[in-house]
């Protein structure tokens, strides 16, 4: 489908995007407070968010369809945020909460885990950007409300 290929076309919280070698779906969010007790729990020496910052702690589904066979490498550093202030966050380096996400999968293997994003305190409408690593074109990048 269509969904999460452009911006104006966001797949919505528990909606599953596909770009042919991989389908994602956002299956929970927690920001703030709650975000960061995660982290702090997940390990008592991750930092705080940077000043004016705040975590988004966000619970991935994915499924590997494609079918190449050989196991597909997805991770958290293939995801970024975006808000209403336009500006794409990177993930931070920390220990995230169980399990992490981090996964080789065949054809048809599936996981879920958390990655930790941080993006600008109070910031509204926040979007999941999923880029494969090492990807050169913009065909596999998927777009996901967090909202």
């Amino acid at each position: 489908t269509d969904i999460g290929v452009e911006l104006d076309s966001l797949a919505a919280p528990g909606e599953t995007v596909t770009n042919g070698l991989l389908e994602i779906t956002v299956l929970e969010v927690v920001r703030g407070d709650d975000a960061l007790a995660m982290a702090v729990e997940a390990w008592q020496y991750n930092d705080e968010p940077d000043e004016g910052m705040e975590y988004v702690q966000v619970r991935i589904r994915v499924r590997n369809v494609g079918t190449e066979d050989a196991p597909l490498d997805v991770g958290r550093f293939s995801f970024n945020t975006v808000g209403d202030q336009g500006q794409i966050w990177d993930p931070p380096f920390m220990v995230e909460p169980s399990p992490e996400f981090d996964a080789k999968l065949f054809p048809g293997g599936w996981f879920e885990g958390w990655v930790t994003l941080q993006v600008g305190i109070g910031e509204g409408d926040l979007i999941l950007i999923y880029e494969p690593s090492f990807s050169f074109s913009t065909d596999n990048v998927r777009y996901l409300s967090l909202e």
